[in-house]
């Protein structure tokens, strides 16, 4: 008795995507076949899926960021693989981003996990808001919008010791030959905040505050404490700390 085994069949390997096909999370893209279709099947459910609406058609539909493959089977057994690429929705992105920002040029790719915003700000602050808004998508964000240098700030405080009667005799002495360098929110250029500290409003460009402080100093009613320079950008709070840990 003789046994005579048979080869096996070849295995058929599909390698190498033949077309790729993109589509934004959330949305749809309609694949045409070339021929009837006999099953499919994509490789990662997570990333994208996959829905026959035709003997022919594959409604490829966007869930996560990342790339999976798609299988494709004719009646004959023929096989072709599809790379379908997910990414953020750009021109969504875009459209929200010109909402916020209608005088802002700001334009928005998309690419695999990448987000790219290009374009003109008028202000940085802009652009660092329109890249946190970007990475809200989840993609990797490439910040190319240009803005000019952002202008800084110079804020010269001074924390003392002064007297709150010699200060109130100050300003109203002020307030009679220059009313106009009053605040016009609060009537009296001194205000008391809480104990033991005041605030000192002089509300135009030729008040001379050295002047005040220097007068208060000859007559030993005003002791400097701090005098602190905060360099800050508009729309920026500074801080200093004072008095160590």
């Amino acid at each position: 008795m003789s046994v005579v085994g048979r080869p096996a069949p070849a295995q058929q390997v599909v390698s190498g995507a033949q077309q790729v096909v993109t589509v934004a999370t959330g949305e749809s893209a309609l694949l045409r076949y070339g021929g009837a279709l006999q099953r499919f099947s994509i490789g990662d459910p997570v990333v994208s899926d996959a829905v026959a609406v035709s003997p022919n058609e594959l409604l490829i539909t966007g869930k996560k960021l990342g790339t999976t493959s798609l299988l494709v089977w004719d009646p004959s057994g023929g096989v072709r693989l599809y790379s379908v690429q997910v990414t953020a929705d750009a021109p969504g992105l875009e459209r929200y981003l010109k909402s916020l920002f209608p005088n802002a040029d700001i334009a928005v790719s998309a690419s695999g996990n990448t987000v790219t915003l290009s374009g003109r700000v008028a202000r940085a602050s802009i652009s660092r808001q329109a890249v946190e808004i970007a990475k809200g998508t989840g993609a990797t964000v490439v910040d190319r919008l240009q803005a000019p240098p952002a202008q800084q700030v110079l804020l010269q405080v001074r924390f003392a010791e002064v007297s709150r009667s010699a200060a109130k005799q100050m300003s109203s002495r002020l307030a009679t030959v220059n009313p106009q360098w009053l605040s016009s929110v609060d009537s009296s250029v001194v205000e008391s905040v809480s104990d033991g500290l005041m605030r000192l409003f002089l509300m135009h460009a030729d008040a001379d505050f050295e002047a005040i402080i220097h007068v208060l100093q000859s007559r030993g009613e005003f002791k400097s404490l701090a005098e602190p320079n905060l360099l800050t950008l508009p729309g920026q709070e500074a801080s200093f700390l004072a008095g160590g840990e």
